[in-house]
């Protein structure tokens, strides 16, 4: 088990030596004139913050898309943190029990990614970004009552499948839908995963202590369930979205389709 950290850390090493060897040309270049202030004059932190957030706030479709990229990893993937209980309390296992279902997580995710990326230029998609979402929400709450260790692998192994595709479906679709120049605002936001899924961690515990651990996931897949429902719901055309994506004019591809 010790050996898997230092894998980790050699990946993480040589994630930093390629980073560090990047090199940014020193071009200042005039950002295009923008509805919300930017006419190409050098902006403060606070500024930009405050203009991209303007942006979200006055884009409903933009706002639909961070509220199914950003909720489900507060309400949902802190799962892991639980996954002692279920491999020790639930399944009367040990620390290889808990591998097993945390190896089947991370083959559900290889497999999601390899299935998105096998959709070649329609990756972009309203209904499979909802169906992805709400997927992975009742994946989980099958899981908190799998009776079985393999029936509960596989619901996590769907956990894995839904949680890939919905998320790199939610980050193309910001990209394209969002102008250049708000673009790495608009992606900062989203980029707050980083640090919603400690804290949902502890909630996730919390609701174990008072629940016990089945009931507190049960609880976290059918809000991620209820919140994909919902925001499909109530932006109908992000329903309707489709984004084929194109090596021409990347930020033009998405479109809305008509009504259906």
């Amino acid at each position: 088990m010790d050996f898997s950290y230092f894998v980790q850390g050699g990946f993480y090493a040589l994630a930093t030596v390629w980073t560090v060897q990047i090199r940014i040309p020193q071009v200042i270049t005039r950002a295009a004139s923008f509805e919300y202030g930017n006419n190409g004059t050098t902006q403060s932190l606070l500024s930009g913050i405050r203009e991209g957030m303007k942006y979200v706030l006055s884009q409903k479709l933009i706002m639909a898309l961070l509220v199914l990229g950003l909720a489900p990893v507060l309400l949902g993937m802190p799962f892991t943190s639980l996954m002692p209980i279920f491999a020790i309390e639930v399944f009367h296992g040990d620390a290889n029990t808990q591998g097993l279902l945390l190896t089947m997580l991370g083959v559900g995710a290889l497999m999601g990614a390899l299935a998105m990326a096998s959709l070649g230029k329609w990756q972009g998609s309203g209904k499979l970004l909802i169906a992805g979402a709400a997927g992975f929400g009742l994946s989980l709450a099958l899981f908190a009552y799998s009776p079985v260790l393999s029936i509960a692998m596989f619901f996590v192994f769907l956990a894995g499948v839904f949680n890939t595709s919905y998320s790199s479906q939610n980050m193309t679709m910001l990209q394209l839908l969002t102008p250049s120049e708000l673009r790495g605002r608009v992606l900062g936001i989203r980029l707050l995963d980083k640090g919603l899924q400690p804290l949902g961690s502890v909630l996730a515990g919390a609701l174990a202590s008072f629940l016990g651990g089945p009931a507190a996931v049960a609880i976290m897949g059918v809000s991620c369930f209820l919140l994909a429902i919902v925001v499909g719901l109530s932006v109908r055309s992000l329903w309707r979205l489709k984004a084929p994506v194109k090596e021409k004019e990347p930020g033009l591809q998405l479109y809305v389709l008509p009504g259906e």
